[in-house]
């Protein structure tokens, strides 16, 4: 037992306090205090633990665009690649000189497969030899250089016209083709002409 004015153990039977006369008080066991304290009401609120925010992960969002990007270049070059590789296609049509006889002419006979696509024939030739040097250079289509040579007049895919050196450049659809060097502009003089024409298209 406790005194109630000064808190000194009076002992368990003495209903007054030795040193201050006070009357003592029955002490609380411990299991009672604790049960009344976790029945009674908080005073004040109980915070609440908030959940924790994660911060950003900065380097992630910087290296993400850069390898997407990385990507993207790599594919963008390997189709490039491959279309320049397997795709593109290079045929010599002529490559050395030829005479062509007076009143005569020299013809080349090339193709473009069928489903090729933007077929360009191009390339260049000079003449040397005779008078005036001049010739023709024409590109016909198969049929239309057979009456060419039958003896009809012609619609032409390219033609020069009477020159000493030319370029020849001409797109063409899938088909078979002519390409004619034309001395018939001179009755007496051959001419040697250097040519150089190549026909390239993409599959």
């Amino acid at each position: 037992m406790f005194c109630n004015q000064c808190g000194m153990d009076t002992g368990n039977d003495a209903p007054f306090c030795v040193k201050c006369g006070g009357r003592s008080i029955e002490t609380v066991s411990t299991a009672t205090t604790d049960a009344a304290i976790a029945a009674a009401p908080a005073r004040y609120p109980v915070p609440k633990p908030q959940p924790r925010v994660r911060e950003p992960n900065i380097a992630v969002w910087v290296l993400l665009p850069i390898l997407l990007f990385g990507i993207w270049c790599t594919a963008i070059s390997t189709r490039q690649f491959r279309r320049l590789s397997t795709q593109s296609q290079i045929e010599q049509i002529a490559n050395t000189p030829v005479m062509v006889n007076a009143d005569g002419y020299y013809s080349y006979m090339f193709k473009v497969p069928s489903g090729a696509r933007n077929a360009i024939v191009q390339g260049a030739f000079s003449t040397a030899g005779g008078t005036g040097n001049e010739i023709e250079a024409y590109i016909l289509s198969k049929d239309d250089f057979e009456r060419w040579w039958n003896g009809e007049h012609r619609p032409t895919i390219y033609q020069s016209g009477k020159v000493i050196q030319g370029t020849i450049k001409a797109s063409l659809p899938a088909g078979a083709y002519y390409l004619v060097l034309s001395n018939q502009v001179s009755q007496a003089s051959p001419k040697v002409v250097r040519i150089d024409v190549t026909l390239t298209y993409n599959l």
